[in-house]
């Protein structure tokens, strides 16, 4: 499909179905891992991780990991791998002819729930994408209990030819190691979690879904940091109206944290950053992108809902609106210099309301939020899709996309974060809204 927008407007270049999948049921799926991405643009190839379910297997590492290359011919699937993994592949590129992807094979036998599992990463030949990929195990600090349930953060400097890779080991810190141009893995280490006497005895808050920026040896990271119900009587009551995944399962979202390293092969992470909490009312936070500017300073979008249920609204706080934003804020020698909402709905008002965003480098350097957006309050109303350029000192006025067929939840794009080059191109990776299929949106910046 092509299609046109409004003059100087952006233009949507092509829509193509990928490939269809069939829900695995195991707490993940093909945009799980939304910190990172699923999607690379080499020149102009481009190439997709996915996964597919095994027939009758069981949860939770009851799929396979694949890899699709678009070509002159159009998108075919160039790799299906042969170890059981539960959650998908984030991929990574650099700039020459070099495809990364980082897996994470079970180590049980397919009958067993849970157990250990096997980091790996995966480089294929972006000019032969179908040749047996070489396997490149990262290198931890010590060793450490993976499992198939990872939180990872995988993160490429293209340009300099750097991998940063991060997995969650249990609750209680995260590993990381670092590849350099010589693809070896070099440095590696532990990242501790911020820690909380908000609610008695030091807690040490996990981070999730952490999205994290790799330039020469500077690392950026910024997650979510989840945490059993505080509050008794909210607990109780989300379990009494099923509001939670399952009866055992009650943790929120309601802060997001921030750090950095200015060389992670010779400096610790700086203290946490609190970017944002939303308790008082039972809120919900969570972060969307991550973009390092050349000036150095660090970009940072999220969605933030002031109660995440309206039945715990009406319940517990009746005078209170619901309200959903979506929120930036540039961080400057480690502090917070500027925050706005680019988009604000309150309860009341018909739309549009905000459900989740992506920045854009082009290449001369501008920056746009790409974002997702029902156009009335009803959680099955019409969804729009928006690029709105951020400058400076203020927004410029937002550019509707028409979309033929808009996408569900979490997307993905071929940003910086990656290892991609900035570029006026946007590839947008995402689930369609109608059916259970990954789609591929090439759009232009007018």
């Amino acid at each position: 499909m092509s299609g046109t927008s409004r003059r100087g407007g952006p233009i949507v270049e092509a829509e193509e179905d990928i490939y269809a999948f069939e829900p695995a049921n195991n707490g993940a799926g093909p945009t799980w891992c939304c910190g990172s991405s699923c999607i690379a643009r080499v020149g102009n190839d481009l190439f997709v991780s996915g996964l597919e379910t095994i027939p009758g297997a069981k949860p939770l590492s009851n799929c396979l990991p694949t890899l699709f290359h678009r070509s002159k011919r159009g998108w075919e699937m160039v790799y299906r791998g042969q170890g059981r993994t539960r959650e998908p592949a984030p991929i990574a590129c650099w700039s020459d002819s070099s495809l990364w992807l980082s897996i994470t094979t079970t180590l049980t036998a397919p009958d067993v729930y849970d157990g250990p599992a096997e980091p790996q990463v995966l480089r294929f030949s972006t000019t032969d994408p179908s040749a047996e990929p070489e396997v490149l195990p990262p290198v931890w600090e010590e060793s450490a209990a993976f499992r198939p349930h990872t939180y990872r953060s995988f993160a490429a400097d293209g340009l300099n030819k750097r991998l940063f890779l991060s997995y969650n080991v249990e609750y209680e810190l995260a590993q990381w190691s670092f590849m350099d141009e010589s693809e070896r893995w070099t440095s590696n280490g532990i990242l501790d979690w911020p820690v909380t006497t908000d609610f008695g005895d030091p807690l040490a808050l996990r981070i999730c879904y952490a999205a994290s920026s790799v330039r020469d040896g500077e690392v950026h990271f910024v997650g979510a940091a989840p945490l059993w119900e505080p509050v008794a009587a909210w607990h109780e009551f989300k379990m009494d109206k099923g509001l939670t995944l399952r009866p055992d399962w009650d943790y929120v979202f309601r802060r997001l944290y921030y750090s950095a390293t200015p060389d992670v092969t010779q400096s610790p992470f700086a203290p946490w950053l609190l970017l944002t909490r939303v308790e008082e009312l039972a809120g919900h936070a969570m972060h969307c992108d991550l973009s390092v500017a050349a000036d150095g300073s660090v970009h940072v979008l999220w969605i933030e809902k002031n109660i995440e249920h309206g039945a715990m609204r009406d319940a517990f706080f009746p005078d209170e609106k619901l309200t959903v934003s979506l929120n930036y804020c540039v961080i400057e020698n480690s502090r917070v210099s500027s925050r706005r909402v680019i988009l604000g709905w309150t309860e009341g008002s018909p739309g549009p309301v905000p459900t989740w965003a992506r920045f854009h480098r082009t290449e001369d350097g501008r920056l746009f939020v790409l974002y997702a957006c029902r156009l009335d309050s009803d959680s099955f109303g019409r969804s729009e899709y928006r690029l709105q350029e951020i400058g400076p000192q203020s927004d410029a006025a937002p550019m509707s996309l028409d979309l033929e067929a808009p996408l569900r939840g979490w997307f993905f794009t071929a940003g910086p974060r990656g290892g991609n080059r900035p570029s006026d191109v946007i590839d947008v990776l995402g689930e369609r809204s109608d059916a259970h299929v990954m789609r591929y949106a090439r759009l232009r910046v007018g």
